[in-house]
């Protein structure tokens, strides 16, 4: 049976700046984003994140995406099921109270640029509570919403995010401890498990397992309060009871990872702290490149020419010498 990698990407998790590199590794049509195809090809411009959307488009395709190299997008665990392929899982976590309230922000900013842009309509799933959303006035407003004991418009999708994609329950129903063993049984056989926290360890790895050339990646649609908004111990408290099964599932997923980082020993760490360095650079010195503003929210989900931070992920790995801890990580990668 063929085998076949597939990243999850998981809303605001770095998935778009782990796509960068895909884009830096793969000739276009090697590799296969299956939420990007929707959102082309929808003249409905009906949500990517509808599961029968999903469905119905992977069925049409399947025959391409088994030619595929690598497939991505917002996808559960499970699709392989429906291509009849020997699956990679490749994933990313991120801390639940973190993550949760960077999906609720990012889903104000999108929001707000795709009605600019003409792009959201109606028929979208979840219209009206996003509306609502974007009309509150603080986070706890936000939070009343998202966690009120009768909001399910999506199988309360803002909860447990995380085992709503690892589980491959994804948005049809709300989470319980059922899904929850299954998303870590689905996580121990994953290929790969990475952490949003630690970025450039994880995506060092992920080169790796993948042997890809390129090892730099550029980091895109962070959120413009990345990095000074911290979650407030109020609110953390608050979120302990609804996001129990997604810190379960993270806390499992610490233990994958750390202990994958333990194997690579120091030559990993070398070329973790140098891409760290790079990325601060890139932080200070373009940080216009890293937010998703309107223009390139927009452009980043349509079939328009390469979003600058693609063009900086090239960039940044032609210019990278081979004596560096960098370059001889990715003698490794093409090693392994």
């Amino acid at each position: 049976m063929q085998t076949l990698p597939i990243f999850v990407h998981i809303p605001k998790t770095s998935g778009t700046s782990v796509n960068t590199l895909i884009g830096c590794n793969y000739e276009k049509g090697e590799y296969g984003n299956i939420t990007a195809d929707i959102v082309r090809e929808n003249r409905e411009r009906e949500s990517p994140l509808d599961p029968k959307i999903v469905l119905r488009h992977v069925l049409r395709e399947r025959r391409n995406l088994v030619r595929c190299k690598l497939i991505s997008g917002h996808i559960p665990y499970g699709i392989h099921r429906i291509l009849g392929i020997k699956p990679q899982y490749y994933v990313f976590l991120r801390d639940p109270a973190t993550h949760l309230v960077s999906y609720i922000r990012n889903s104000n900013r999108t929001t707000a640029a795709f009605l600019q842009h003409n792009m959201f309509s109606p028929k979208t799933m979840g219209y009206e509570f996003l509306l609502k959303l974007l009309n509150c006035a603080s986070l706890s407003e936000m939070l009343d919403i998202v966690l009120a004991p009768d909001f399910c418009p999506t199988g309360n999708s803002f909860r447990n995010l995380l085992t709503h994609y690892v589980s491959g329950c994804w948005y049809t129903e709300q989470v319980s401890l059922t899904q929850l063993n299954v998303a870590i049984d689905n996580l121990r056989a994953s290929t790969f498990v990475g952490l949003t926290e630690e970025f450039e360890l994880s995506i060092l790895m992920m080169a790796k397992k993948l042997k890809w050339r390129n090892v730099i990646p550029a980091i895109a649609r962070v959120s413009p309060d990345s990095g000074v908004y911290e979650v407030s111990a109020e609110i953390r408290a608050r979120l302990v009871r609804p996001l129990a099964y997604d810190q379960a599932l993270y806390e499992v997923g610490q233990d994958i990872f750390h202990e994958a980082v333990r194997a690579e020993g120091t030559r990993l760490t070398e070329a973790a702290a140098q891409l760290r360095e790079i990325h601060q650079q890139l932080r200070r010195e373009s940080p216009k490149n890293l937010h998703a503003d309107e223009q390139n929210s927009i452009r980043l989900w349509t079939d328009l020419p390469m979003p600058e931070p693609f063009e900086i992920a090239r960039a940044l790995n032609a210019n990278l010498s081979p004596a560096s801890p960098l370059g001889r990580w990715r003698e490794v990668c093409a090693a392994a």
